[in-house]
């Protein structure tokens, strides 16, 4: 490895250790809306990362893997962890399609690129928010949906009132307040 790249991981290490070291995940209105909106950088338009979307769902997961390798990671190393998640082989993902994900990830400013490489780092800040929206995902929707809406035995298959009053519940800060759903 050339000097100069020893160089900047030995100052990228010791801005790592210098960081306060939080789970503090939580995200603004303001980044949280930013990421869900299509936005231009510079000449460039960049599409939006919804919080829903299946494929950026296991892009945060994915990413979470890669914080504390020293060295970044590259295309093939995110594809090879990206793909199982989608249900896909490697080979059916491809190098175009992570080159996509990667743009998107860095002009949102989630990650950062090695100069003069083709590695690359997660940010403080894609590091806040791929831990924001994996444990949401994960401990909020994920289980209080399984919990909630048990197999439906009615004809129409679609999730109730209740169920949703159920999902209030589950939150910690909204056990005092009213339910939004008792001004319908």
């Amino acid at each position: 490895m050339p000097k100069s790249q020893l160089k900047e991981l030995n100052r990228h290490s010791r801005r790592r250790t210098r960081e306060p070291v939080s789970h503090d995940c939580i995200l603004t209105e303001e980044q949280f809306q930013s990421l869900h909106h299509s936005r231009q950088v510079g000449r460039q338009r960049v599409s939006a990362l919804r919080f829903g979307d299946r494929n950026v769902q296991a892009l945060w997961h994915a990413l979470v893997l890669f914080d504390l390798l020293p060295t970044g990671f590259t295309n093939a190393q995110l594809r090879l962890r990206l793909a199982p998640l989608l249900g896909l082989d490697s080979e059916q993902l491809t190098p175009g399609s992570m080159t996509y994900h990667l743009r998107r990830l860095r002009l949102h400013g989630l990650i950062e690129r090695f100069p003069r490489s083709h590695r690359y780092r997660l940010t403080s800040f894609g590091l806040r928010v791929a831990l924001f929206f994996t444990r949401t995902y994960d401990h909020l929707l994920r289980s209080g949906l399984a919990r909630s809406c048990p197999i439906c035995r009615n004809q129409s298959g679609r999730c109730t009132a209740p169920s949703t009053e159920s999902i209030w519940r589950l939150i910690p800060g909204f056990s005092g307040l009213p339910s939004p759903l008792e001004n319908l």
